[in-house]
């Protein structure tokens, strides 16, 4: 779990890493960071590999799952191929490098790192300003705002989420439709696998994540 807080002025520790997928000839995914080797990632079994390639052939455009699961099992689908689809997508993330959370305070961020993720807490909606729309742009990871379900936090979403966009940083927001993260995790029965699910429908639309490059 990784959980890291981001002040007014918003500075914040970044890692410089990146996932090359290589599509040329059998699919790989080499994970590399500076002053380190690139690691050879282990993407598991055919059906995750083909919907990592799938993914990548519309990089950063939408596509439908129903898109998705043809390209993944052709004619034999699962019974719930949209379920079977989250599955894979999370379990991608655990190898791939799981998304940031950007949250509404440190309750929450500690909410989604229980949950297996990186976050980022800003101190309040209101401090999605420039300083920490910079900060936030440098992360390599794909970023995903989950802010309080009433009128200021989904304004500050708003707000953070225009000045990423202006720095080529599209964020993912989650509508969390009542209260915060940290009471959806309190709700929960299992709350990694709520988290993933919620992250993974929200992110259904954005084809490859931020932070992973496409190599042929």
């Amino acid at each position: 779990m990784e959980g890291t807080a981001i002040g007014h002025d918003g500075r914040l520790a970044t890692s410089e890493t990146v996932v090359r997928l290589q599509v040329l000839g059998a699919l790989r995914a080499v994970r590399s960071a500076a002053g380190q080797p690139d690691l050879l990632l282990e993407l598991g079994g055919p059906r995750p590999r083909r919907l990592l390639f799938a993914l990548a052939v519309d990089a950063d455009r939408p596509v439908p799952p129903d898109r998705l699961a043809e390209r993944v099992w052709g004619d034999r689908q699962p019974s719930d191929p949209r379920a079977a689809l989250y599955t894979m997508v999370s379990r991608l993330r655990q190898v791939l490098g799981p998304e940031v959370i950007v949250t509404e305070g440190a309750i929450d961020a500690l909410s989604a790192a229980a949950a297996g993720y990186r976050a980022v807490a800003v101190l309040s909606a209101a401090y999605g300003d420039e300083a920490v729309a910079t900060s936030l742009a440098k992360l390599p990871h794909p970023l995903v705002i989950a802010f309080d379900a009433d009128e200021a936090g989904r304004a500050g979403a708003h707000r953070l989420a225009s000045l990423l966009e202006a720095r080529q940083r599209p964020p993912v927001v989650i509508d969390l439709e009542r209260g915060e993260l940290n009471d959806t995790m309190r709700r929960a029965n299992n709350w990694p696998d709520q988290m993933a699910r919620t992250v993974a429908h929200a992110m259904q639309h954005n084809g490859v994540p931020a932070g992973v490059s496409v190599s042929r």
